[in-house]
C-alpha cells in the first residue's frame, strides 16, 4: 500500500470514535447515614470498577479490530492530561472526552478537560471559589496542559483561578456551573484586561503562539525523537498554529512527512509498559487469564492506567529504561495464556 493510502487509511478507520456507554452512578439514597465502613466499602468497589475499566481499554488498544490510530492517541492525551480516577463514572466520561477529541480540534479538547468532572475533582476545581479560588487547575492548565513553563506569571495563575470559580461537578458526576461560586469582577490575564471566564482564558492562551510550540513539541518527542531539529519543530507548530489547532491534520503532516521514516528517526522510542503490553498481546495473541493479571503487570512495571504518578504524567522516554529489567522478573505464564488465532489456547 503507498504511504499517502496507508496514513488516509489509519485517520479513515480513526474517524468515527467508539465511546463507551457511562454507567448509572450508584448513589446512596441517604449518603449522610453510611459508616466509615460502608464508605470504605463503596470505595472499594469503585477502586474495582475502574480496573475493569483499565483492562478493557487495554484490550481496545491491543485489538486489531479497533483504530489503532484513534487509541494511541487517545493514549497520549491521558499522559498530557494526566488525572488519576477511582470512580467508575468518571473513568469512562474522561476516557470518552480523550478519544472523542483525540484528533479533533485543540481548543475543543481543552475546554471539555477543563469541564471533565475528573479533573474538577482531581484538580480541586471544586473548591475554586470567588471568595476562596483554589490555584490548583489554573496552574496546571498553563504549565503542564497548555503553554509551558517560562511563558506566564503567578499574576496570570491567579487571575485565571478566578475566571474558573464556579466551575464544578454534581454527585451524580456531571459538569455544573455555580453561578453564585463564580467571580464576574474583571481579570487581567497575559496583560488584557476584561471580564473574563474560564473559555476567554483557554481563548487568551491560545492566541499565544508558544502554546502551538509546547503541544508540538511534547508531540514531536513521543511519536518522533526525544531530540528533535528546533527549526523542524517550529515548522509543525507554525502550521499547527495557523490551522487553529487542528491535530488531526497535525498528526497527518507528520506521518506523511519523509524525516518521519528517515534512520535517525526509525528504532529509538522507548515503549511506555502499556505500549510494550499492547503491542505484546496485539502481536502474539496473548491474553490474560484475569485482567487484575494485567493490572498487576502494570504495577509492576510503573504504568497503570487511569492512576497516573502525578499531573505531570509519565515522564516517558528513557526513565522506562530503570523499569526494564522488572520485565524479567515477572512469571509471566501465570498471567498470561496464549491463544493463537483461530487456534486452542494453551498456557505458556
Amino acid at each position: 500500500m503507498p504511504l499517502r493510502k496507508a496514513v488516509d487509511e489509519l485517520f479513515s478507520q480513526a474517524r468515527n470514535p467508539n465511546l463507551l456507554p457511562v454507567p448509572e452512578p450508584d448513589l446512596p439514597s441517604e449518603p449522610q447515614m453510611l459508616d466509615r465502613e460502608q464508605i470504605q466499602e463503596r470505595q472499594r468497589i469503585e477502586r474495582q470498577r475502574v480496573l475493569e475499566y483499565n483492562y478493557s481499554w487495554l484490550q481496545r488498544m491491543s485489538n486489531p479490530e479497533e483504530p489503532a490510530l484513534l487509541e494511541r492517541m487517545t493514549f497520549f492525551w491521558h499522559g498530557h492530561f494526566a488525572c488519576d480516577i477511582d470512580n467508575s463514572v468518571l473513568a469512562v466520561q474522561y476516557l470518552n472526552t480523550l478519544r472523542f477529541h483525540a484528533l479533533g480540534n485543540f481548543r475543543d479538547l481543552v475546554v471539555a478537560i477543563a469541564r471533565e468532572p475528573a479533573m474538577i475533582r482531581y484538580l480541586n476545581n471544586q473548591q475554586n471559589r470567588k471568595d476562596q479560588p483554589n490555584e490548583n487547575f489554573a496552574r496546571e492548565l498553563l504549565e503542564l496542559f497548555t503553554i509551558g513553563r517560562g511563558n506566564y506569571t503567578e499574576t496570570d495563575i491567579k487571575e485565571g483561578a478566578r475566571a474558573f470559580t464556579g466551575w464544578s461537578s454534581t454527585l451524580r458526576g456531571e459538569y455544573i456551573f455555580r453561578p453564585g461560586q463564580h467571580d464576574y469582577n474583571r481579570k487581567t490575564f497575559f496583560g488584557k484586561t476584561g471580564n473574563y471566564d474560564g473559555t476567554d482564558i483557554i481563548d487568551l492562551i491560545l492566541e499565544r503562539k508558544e502554546t502551538a510550540l509546547f503541544i508540538v513539541g511534547k508531540i514531536y518527542r513521543h511519536f518522533v525523537h526525544e531530540k528533535g531539529p528546533e527549526e523542524r519543530i517550529k515548522a509543525l507548530a507554525r502550521e499547527f498554529y495557523a490551522s487553529g489547532y487542528d491535530i488531526g491534520r497535525l498528526m497527518q503532516a507528520i506521518f506523511e512527512s519523509d524525516w518521519f521514516y528517515a534512520p535517525e528517526n526509525i528504532g529509538t522510542k522507548i515503549k511506555s509498559p502499556v505500549e510494550l503490553l499492547a503491542g505484546m498481546i496485539r502481536s502474539l495473541g496473548l491474553q490474560f487469564e484475569d485482567g487484575l493479571g494485567a493490572v498487576f503487570v502494570q504495577r509492576a512495571l510503573g504504568q497503570i492506567l487511569f492512576h497516573p504518578p502525578n499531573v505531570a504524567g509519565w515522564p516517558g522516554g528513557r526513565s522506562w529504561i530503570d523499569n526494564s529489567t522488572l520485565m524479567t522478573r515477572l512469571n509471566l505464564p501465570t498471567v498470561f495464556s496464549v491463544q493463537r488465532r483461530g487456534k486452542s489456547s494453551a498456557k505458556g
